[in-house]
C-alpha cells in the first residue's frame, strides 16, 4: 500500500513538472488557452506567449487543435521563429488533418523566414569602392559602349569617358562640354546623349567628341534616349519623338501619351515603357503607333527611373515610392516603404535583384519578402542620382562624388 502511495505521488510530481517547464507536447496550459479564447483577453495572452519564445511551444502547438484560436496560435508561432519549430514539427503528424495543415503552413513560414534573414546578412556584406572619379559635379547617368568604355553624364559637364574601368576620366573635348546630360544610349556604334535644353548630340568615338543631332525634334530638353530594336527614341518634355536614321531625323511619337512630360525610358521584349512627371506609366507594344496608359495615377511625384525583366516592370517615382507589374503593367502593386521618402533616381537589376538609388539615401535591395535593405558601406555619397550594371559590377554614380562600384557576385551569393 505504501510503495502504491510513493508511486501515485511520483507520477503526480512527474505531471506537475513536465507541466510547468512545459515538456508536454500536448497539454499545454489551461489557463492560456482558456485566455487565447477569450477574444477580449487573446492580445495580451499572444503577447506573453510570445515573449516567453521556446518554453510556449506545448501551449501554441495544443492550440492548434481549436478551430477557433488555429489561426491566433499559428501566427504566434510564426513570429517566435525558428526556436518553436521542434514542435510544430511533432504537431505536423497530428492525427487531425487540420492541425497538419495548420503545422506545415507554419514550417513553411518559418523556413522562408529563416532564408529572408540569410539574405539580409548577405546583402549587409554588401561594400562599395571608389572609381576615382569623374569628380565635380553629380553624375546624372552611366553607361558604356559596346567596346567595354564607361560613359557618365554629368551635370554642366557634358561627358566623361574612362577606358580603364574606372580607373582614369576623361571629358568630351568637343560638342557639349559645358551641357548637362541626363541619359546616354548606344545603338550600332553610335552614342546617344540626352541634354538638358540643348536636344541630342551624337558620338562615334567613345564620346570624345560629340555633334548636333536633333532635326525634327520639337522640345530641347530631353530627360531619356533609349533604342528598341533598330530605332532610337528620346523623351522630352514635349511628348516621344523617334528616329530611324541613326538621329539625322526626328519624328514625333506621341499618339496616346495624356502627359507628354516623359521623364524617363525602358524597354523589354520590343515593348517600350515611359514613365512621366505627373506619376503615370505608358507603353507603346511593337507595331502599335500610340501608347496606352498602363500605370494611370500611380504615383504623386514624377516617375524618374524603371527597370525590366521580361514583363516584369519597376517603376521608381519622385515621392520616394517603388511599384512593380507583373504582367507588363497591366496591375501594379505598392511595394513597402523602407526607402525613407527619397525619390527614387534609378533602378538597376542583378539576376533577379532590384537595387534602387535614392536621393539621399544611398542604396537599397529589394529582399524576396519585399522589405528593402539598405548598402551603404563604402558609400561615402549617399545621394545616388545614377546606377548601371557592367560586367560583373554594379556601378552608382553620386552627387558630387563620383562613381562607386561593387561585385555583382556579392549581391547574388
Amino acid at each position: 500500500m505504501k510503495a502504491m502511495y510513493v508511486r501515485v505521488v511520483l507520477l503526480c510530481l512527474a505531471a506537475l513538472f513536465l507541466g510547468a517547464c512545459g515538456g508536454s507536447s500536448g497539454g499545454g496550459d489551461k489557463a492560456t488557452l482558456a485566455k487565447l479564447r477569450d477574444e477580449t483577453q487573446r492580445d495580451a495572452a499572444i503577447e506573453e506567449l510570445v515573449a516567453a519564445g521556446a518554453a510556449s511551444g506545448p501551449t501554441l502547438t495544443k492550440a492548434l487543435e481549436d478551430p477557433a484560436i488555429r489561426q491566433a496560435a499559428s501566427d504566434a508561432l510564426i513570429r517566435i521563429g525558428a526556436p518553436i519549430a521542434p514542435y510544430v514539427i511533432r504537431a505536423r503528424d497530428h492525427k487531425d488533418v487540420q492541425v497538419k495543415i495548420a503545422a506545415t503552413t507554419v514550417l513553411t513560414a518559418l523556413t522562408t523566414q529563416d532564408e529572408a534573414a540569410k539574405e539580409s546578412a548577405e546583402a549587409t556584406a554588401f561594400s562599395w569602392v571608389s572609381m576615382n572619379g569623374p569628380f565635380g559635379g553629380s553624375v546624372m547617368c552611366v553607361n558604356e559602349d559596346s567596346d567595354g568604355c564607361l560613359l557618365a553624364g554629368l551635370a554642366n559637364a557634358g561627358v566623361a569617358c574612362s577606358r580603364d574601368n574606372g580607373g582614369t576620366w576623361t571629358t568630351a573635348e568637343t560638342g557639349l562640354s559645358e551641357y548637362t546630360v541626363w541619359s546616354i544610349a548606344s545603338l550600332n556604334d553610335v552614342l546617344y546623349a540626352a541634354t538638358n535644353g540643348h536636344g541630342v548630340f551624337k558620338s562615334t568615338d567613345c564620346g570624345d567628341n560629340w555633334e548636333h543631332s536633333s532635326k525634327g525634334l520639337g522640345n530641347s530638353f530631353v530627360h531619356a534616349v533609349q533604342p528598341v530594336g533598330a530605332v532610337m527614341y528620346a523623351g522630352t518634355r514635349g511628348g516621344v519623338y523617334r528616329s530611324v536614321t541613326g538621329g539625322k531625323n526626328w519624328d514625333l511619337s506621341s499618339d496616346g501619351l495624356d502627359d507628354d512630360e516623359v521623364r524617363c525610358l525602358g524597354s523589354a521584349r520590343g515593348v517600350l515603357y515611359a514613365g512621366t512627371s505627373g506619376g503615370d506609366v505608358y507603353r507603346l507594344s511593337p507595331g502599335r503607333t500610340a501608347w496606352g496608359k498602363v500605370g494611370p495615377d500611380l504615383a504623386e511625384g514624377a516617375i524618374l527611373s524603371m527597370q525590366l525583366l521580361g514583363d516584369w516592370v519597376y517603376a521608381g517615382s519622385e515621392d520616394g515610392q517603388v511599384f512593380r507589374s507583373t504582367n507588363g503593367g497591366g496591375t501594379w502593386k505598392a511595394l513597402p516603404d523602407g526607402l525613407g521618402g527619397e525619390a527614387i533616381t534609378s533602378l538597376a537589376e542583378i539576376g533577379s535583384a532590384i537595387f534602387a538609388g535614392t536621393n539621399g539615401g544611398g542604396v537599397r535591395r529589394l529582399m524576396p519578402d519585399d522589405t528593402w535593405a539598405t548598402l551603404d558601406e563604402g558609400l561615402l555619397n549617399p545621394t545616388v542620382t545614377a546606377m548601371h550594371v557592367s560586367g560583373n559590377n554594379i556601378l552608382s554614380g553620386t552627387d558630387g562624388g563620383g562613381i562607386f562600384f561593387a561585385a555583382a557576385r556579392d549581391a547574388e551569393e
